[in-house]
């Protein structure tokens, strides 16, 4: 008999032939694919539809004449690869102020929402090999994304004096304790509060870090609503 392989999928498992089951699990994941599109084209659909109910931070809507976003995700501070280390991770985060004036941004902006959507730390324990592939523990992987994070919070602020920089924040899996705990329990909820307390420390009415622990977080820009 043809030897069989077992493929985990979703919510189902397969025992393929390779002669003759490839094809029906291509099947299988087309399908798969195309309910997931339109669960998420849904999804946005109900959003727009529900904008006004949607739950939100405490934080009021800005008046600005225009907002930027600045979209930050997969950092990963402290692995270590061929081309890529600390040094590299924190010269790109400390980039983005320059960046954003050479794209010819508006230096009259009215508000700048930063995004920080998880995994900006590498982690550790996350899988069997990682020992292999990071360059300093955990705890120092946050030390240097903290402050990587907030000197470019100050950059942004020097370089666009009238704005609101406005931070908004959701958790990634790198930062995870342990897969047993607390969903909370995250390493880049521990930079996102940090970040929140040295701003609460600075009291600067226009520099406000929104703190949001959950895995999902609705947030305000001008008349919209975002989801990360």
């Amino acid at each position: 008999s043809e030897p069989e392989y077992r493929v985990d999928h979703g919510s189902y498992t397969a025992r393929l032939n390779p002669a003759s089951a490839s094809v029906d699990l291509r099947q299988r994941i087309s399908r798969d694919r195309m309910a997931y599109s339109d669960f998420v084209a849904d999804v946005i659909a109900s959003s727009e539809e529900h904008r006004e109910s949607l739950s939100t931070h405490a934080h009021p809507l800005i008046e600005a004449n225009e907002s930027y976003l600045i979209l930050l995700s997969d950092t990963h501070c402290g692995k270590h690869t061929k081309y890529f280390d600390a040094s590299t991770f924190t010269q790109r985060i400390l980039s983005v102020p320059e960046k954003a004036v050479q794209a010819g941004w508006d230096r009259d902006v009215g508000e700048i929402v930063v995004l920080l959507v998880g995994d900006m730390i590498e982690g550790e324990d996350i899988y069997g090999t990682q020992a292999h592939h990071i360059e300093m523990p955990v705890i120092d992987q946050v030390q240097i994304a903290t402050r990587s994070f907030w000197h470019m919070l100050i950059g942004l602020r020097g370089s666009f004096p009238n704005a609101v920089i406005r931070v908004e924040t959701c958790p990634g899996n790198h930062g995870r304790v342990s897969k047993t705990a607390n969903g909370k329990s995250n390493w880049d909820n521990v930079i996102y509060q940090s970040l929140g307390l040295i701003s609460d420390a600075l009291n600067d009415p226009n520099l406000i870090v929104n703190v949001n622990m959950d895995t999902f977080h609705t947030f305000p820009v001008q008349d919209r609503t975002g989801m990360i």
